[in-house]
C-alpha cells in the first residue's frame, strides 16, 4: 500500500476506528514484507544442513506444556494461536532451496489446525505418553507447518496445552514471550477487546543486521579472530562448527503451570538439568502456582 492511500485511510473516522485501521494497515504492511523469500541466518544454515541430513528425526522439535486450572475458550485461543502468527511471522515460515541457497518464507493466509483432544478419562500416564508422542512427530521445514498446537481437555480440572516449534523457529528463551504474548491475545479474544502488546521486532529485520554486520570491516575481523581461535578445536574434532547432531535426550522441554491462563513475564524456576527448561508464569495473580519440576 502507498503512503498516500495509508492517510487517506485513516485520515477519516472515530479515534477508535483509526486504531483498528491502524493496527490492519500494520499486519498488511508487516505481511506484504515477510512473504518474500530471504536468506536463513548463520544458525538457520546449521540447523536446515542437519535437517536435510536426517529430515524425520524430531531431535530439534521444541516443546512447551502448559498445565493450566482452567478450560480454555478454543474459539479464542485459535483466534490468539494466528494472531501470534501474524505478530512472528517465523512460527509460519517454510525453508526451501532457491538455486544452490536455502531460503525462508513467511506463508501467509494459512491458519494453524488446533487439535482438541478428549483426555477426560486418562490417566497422568496416558496424557504423558500421547504428549511425548506428539513431541516426537517430525516438523517438515519445506512444507510447514513449524510450530502447532494441541489442547488435552482433562474435564472440569483444566487443559494440558502443547505447543511443538522447530528450533529453527524458536528457541527456548524465545519461548517465554511467545507464551506470556499468546496468553495476552487469549485472553483479549476471550474478552473481546485488543491485546495491548507493543509492536513485534520481524526475524527478517535480524538477519538483514546479522549480514551487514558480518560483512561489516568490524565484522570481518571478528570472524577472522574466532576462526582462529576456534581451528584447533575443530580439526581435532574433525568436523565443522554448527553440524553437530544434538544428542538423544538433550530437548529442552519447558513446564509452565499456573492456576489461569494469564500474560505475565516467565522466570527460571532455580538450578535445572541440561534436558529440562522449568518457568512460571510470574503473572502476579493470587491463584498463579510455582512451576514444578516434572522429569520426562
Amino acid at each position: 500500500m502507498s503512503e498516500a492511500a495509508a492517510r487517506t485511510a485513516l485520515a477519516a473516522g472515530s479515534p477508535d476506528d483509526k486504531r483498528a485501521r491502524l493496527a490492519r494497515l500494520l499486519r498488511q504492511c508487516q505481511s506484504d514484507h515477510t512473504s518474500e523469500a530471504y536468506p536463513l541466518s548463520h544458525v538457520q544454515q546449521g540447523l536446515w544442513l542437519i535437517h536435510q541430513r536426517d529430515p524425520g528425526s524430531p531431535a530439534w522439535n521444541e516443546p512447551a506444556v502448559l498445565q493450566l486450572a482452567q478450560v480454555l475458550d478454543l474459539t479464542a485461543l485459535a483466534r490468539a494461536l494466528n494472531q501470534l502468527m501474524d505478530r512472528h511471522p517465523i512460527l509460519r515460515t517454510t525453508y526451501a532451496l532457491s538455486g544452490q541457497t536455502a531460503v525462508q518464507q513467511a506463508r501467509a493466509g494459512q491458519p494453524l489446525p488446533l487439535a482438541m483432544i478428549d483426555a477426560a478419562a486418562w490417566s497422568d500416564e496416558q496424557v504423558d505418553a500421547d504428549l511425548d508422542d506428539q513431541i516426537q512427530q517430525p516438523i517438515d521445514l519445506a512444507r510447514g507447518p513449524v510450530f502447532r498446537a494441541r489442547v488435552l481437555r482433562r474435564g472440569p480440572a483444566g487443559d494440558v496445552l502443547l505447543l511443538v516449534a522447530h528450533h529453527i523457529a524458536i528457541d527456548g528463551l524465545s519461548y517465554l514471550t511467545v507464551v506470556n504474548e499468546l496468553f495476552a491475545l487469549y485472553l483479549a479474544a476471550r474478552d473481546g477487546r485488543d491485546a495491548a502488546l507493543p509492536p513485534a521486532t520481524s526475524y527478517h529485520e535480524y538477519v538483514r543486521w546479522q549480514r551487514d554486520l558480518l560483512t561489516s570491516p568490524a565484522g570481518q575481523l571478528s570472524q577472522a579472530y574466532w576462526r582462529e581461535q576456534l581451528r584447533p578445536a575443530g580439526a581435532a574434532a574433525g568436523r565443522s562448527a554448527g553440524t553437530t547432531p544434538r544428542p538423544a535426550g538433550c530437548r529442552p522441554r519447558i513446564l509452565l503451570r499456573a492456576g489461569r491462563a494469564a500474560a505475565g513475564c516467565g522466570e527460571a524456576a532455580g538450578p535445572v538439568p541440561r534436558d529440562h527448561a522449568v518457568y512460571r508464569l510470574a503473572d502476579g495473580l493470587p491463584d498463579a502456582a510455582a512451576s514444578q519440576q516434572r522429569r520426562r
